[in-house]
């Protein structure tokens, strides 16, 4: 049964956000290191905040590339 959005933890582990985006893993260690996914570190581990990445996927699809 896979989770919905909500039921997610707020930030995800680099597997975790892959699997939202349905892409693979190394798709997204690349696009993380590019700068195209929002990403921040936690003691040398890399996570992705979700409210931050859906703001992004959102600002993406109207063409706006700022998020925060």
């Amino acid at each position: 049964m896979q989770k919905s959005f909500n039921d997610l933890p707020r930030y995800l582990t680099p597997r975790q956000a892959s699997e939202l985006l349905q892409i693979s893993l190394s798709s997204f260690y690349k696009s993380s290191w590019l700068g195209q996914i929002p990403t921040i570190k936690f003691g040398g581990r890399l996570r992705v905040d979700k409210i931050k990445l859906e703001k992004y996927l959102d600002s993406q699809t109207r063409g706006d590339k700022q998020y925060g």
